[in-house]
């Protein structure tokens, strides 16, 4: 019974019974008296004032993800593997519009989502992940990277300040506002953003052509052998465990809000191999951003280009530097080698 209501609550293919309504009504009376911390610091729950939710229906959706590349199922509960894996969900469930037909992930699972054509670091948010959340404060976290090239993935920062002197029960809540980052941090239909912006600069991804988007689940057990820590160090507690076929994660979509466009005038760059002290041409029909970022991810110059022929100086120490050019429509990196 009581596994037919968590499939249901998870808006699976389970019709809800008598006994399982009884129990909606009492984790919707009782359980969000409940948490770990609700101290307000991050946006907070869909339609407060302070929050920075998606939903599913805004215009600014211009594309979903189209395939998927690989996935992994995890334990229904990390501490008894004997349980078996999670197995609600048929892979491209995740593919297309949010359609509450979702993929149940388990303890640690992931998923890696393919976009053709890629997403691209615009203004603002670039994407948003989807669970199916029927409370907004019964909240299945998952962290979430990106690949340019499907080898090399790069994570968004996720904090979370939810006390973790107590386990978060199976049914028990969480406040949206201690926690960002996180994939699962609102209802569902209500998508959480992701701006690309918000990752550290690499030489391994291009954030105007991210292809491959990883959604992995947070293991919200707080016992230090088998938690999920946030980019602090920090236990991350969410509700645990749920030993049910449909535990975990439940991703049902990721929705994208910029995309690379092919068509939109690119930066024409001289030349990425210089000595230095020499000079290298970069012409845009508009006015853009440019940055340059070492080997150690530190921005060493920024400055404003003007429309047309722009002349920079590179005098820096021998080795190779990323150009990071952005104008209101695009967005490119340029690897230079300095002599």
């Amino acid at each position: 019974m009581v596994e037919l209501f968590f499939v249901s609550l998870n808006f699976g293919p389970a019709k809800l019974t008598l006994e399982s309504v009884r129990i909606v009504f009492l984790l919707l009376f009782f359980g969000g008296f409940y948490s770990s911390g609700w101290g307000q610091t991050w946006p907070g729950i869909p339609e407060s004032g302070s929050s920075d939710a998606i939903a599913s229906d805004d215009p600014r959706f211009i594309g979903w993800a189209n395939s998927v590349v690989n996935l992994e199922r995890g334990p229904m509960q990390v501490e008894q593997p004997q349980l078996g894996l999670s197995t609600v969900g048929d892979p491209q469930f995740a593919v297309g519009k949010l359609d509450n037909l979702v993929i149940s992930l388990g303890d640690g699972g992931s998923v890696i989502l393919g976009f053709e054509p890629a997403i691209s670091d615009g203004n603002g948010p670039d994407f948003a992940v989807f669970e199916n959340s029927f409370f907004d404060f019964f909240l299945e976290l998952a962290t979430v990277s990106v690949s340019s090239n499907g080898h090399d993935f790069f994570e968004f920062p996720h904090f979370s300040e939810t006390d973790t002197s107590i386990q978060v029960g199976s049914f028990d809540s969480l406040q949206a506002s201690n926690i960002q980052g996180f994939a699962g941090k609102y209802r569902a239909k209500f998508g959480t953003p992701f701006d690309l912006s918000d990752i550290p600069e690499s030489f391994l991804l291009d954030v105007d052509r991210v292809r491959f988007v990883k959604i992995t689940d947070v293991i919200g057990c707080i016992l230090p052998d088998f938690c999920t820590r946030d980019s602090k160090g920090r236990k991350i507690n969410d509700p645990y465990p749920t030993p049910y076929p449909s535990g975990g994660f439940d991703l049902d979509a990721i929705g994208v809000l910029n995309q690379h466009a092919e068509h939109v005038e690119d930066f024409l760059v001289s030349g990425n191999l210089v000595s230095n002290g020499s000079k290298t041409s970069i012409k845009h029909s508009t006015s853009f951003s440019a940055s340059i970022i070492n080997q150690q991810g530190k921005m060493v110059e920024e400055f404003v280009g003007k429309p047309g022929e722009n002349l920079i100086s590179f005098s820096y120490r021998s080795g190779l530097y990323l150009l990071r050019l952005k104008s209101q429509t695009h967005s490119k990196s340029v690897k230079i080698l300095i002599l």
